[in-house]
């Protein structure tokens, strides 16, 4: 039987985000939802992190060096005492009431191993959404084409998952897709047709650099190479190499256009 009002961990992952930390903070203070713990995992920061943590008492932080993002999480979720863990980057921000639908949702889908809603993007240094990205129900497909994977700032997870499946640290960018695409075949995946996240957009945001250009760095690249070496290609064993690109980028092109067909109830609703 589960709890009405399980306890649920947020774990946040934190270097040099000083400027953007304390709305974070405040994001899940704000919740109006009581039984939580929230984790701060700082890689050892050099600017004001540190006394804006020691300004709040209920956190549980530390600050230390680690290998990076994924090292940092995989820290945070073994420190966690409950059952659900939300990650939550440093500069993102819980929605109001985020937390509680979470928890109605855990009392009503026992079997879930992870929940997500859709994600605003908003502009540092402004309030306004820029973007609204909605998403479609679970698809391993989708994952393994590289069409779309789920979002996990701001997601909820199972604890136990993350802690048999912790991340690659190995990836310094794509570790949640690397996570996905490799624990998509045996997760049970819950989208709530909600926005429960803002995800910030900043020249300072390793991600964000991706959204403002559309360029990826060598790094990138090469994780995404590695990406679709060891999880894609195994689809596509079957057929002779020179024409794999073929298919891949043929299937590709068929699931993107499903995905954006499937999405357009989502904008209809919005306009209406």
């Amino acid at each position: 039987m589960h709890s009405i009002n399980p306890k649920i961990s947020i774990v946040t992952p934190s270097f040099n985000q000083g400027q953007y930390i304390e709305d974070t903070i405040q994001s899940v203070l704000k919740q109006n939802y009581e039984n939580y713990e929230h984790i701060i995992i700082d890689g050892k920061s050099t600017d004001n992190t540190i006394a804006i943590l020691n300004k709040y008492p209920h956190l549980v932080w530390v600050s230390e060096p680690d290998q990076g993002q994924s090292d940092a999480l995989n820290k945070g979720f073994k420190k966690a005492t409950s059952e659900w863990v939300i990650w939550l980057n440093a500069d993102d921000i819980l929605l109001p009431g985020s937390i509680k639908k979470y928890a109605d949702s855990i009392t009503k889908n026992p079997i879930a191993d992870v929940i997500h809603g859709h994600m605003q993007f908003f502009m540092d240094g402004t309030s306004t959404i820029a973007k609204r990205q909605y998403f479609n129900n679970f698809s391993r497909l989708k994952i393994i084409f590289k069409v779309v994977i789920p979002p996990t700032t701001g997601t909820l997870f199972r604890t136990k998952i993350l802690l048999e499946n912790p991340l690659n640290l190995a990836y310094h960018y794509m570790m949640d897709g690397e996570w996905y695409m490799r624990c998509s075949n045996f997760i049970n995946v819950l989208r709530i047709n909600d926005f429960l996240v803002k995800f910030r957009i900043s020249s300072s945001n390793k991600t964000s650099v991706q959204i403002l250009t559309g360029k990826q760095n060598k790094q990138q690249d090469y994780e995404a190479q590695e990406l679709y070496n060891t999880y894609t290609v195994p689809f596509l064993e079957n057929l002779p190499k020179k024409f794999q690109k073929i298919y891949f980028n043929v299937i590709r092109f068929f699931l993107i256009n499903i995905n954006r067909i499937q999405k357009l109830k989502y904008y209809l609703n919005s306009i209406n």
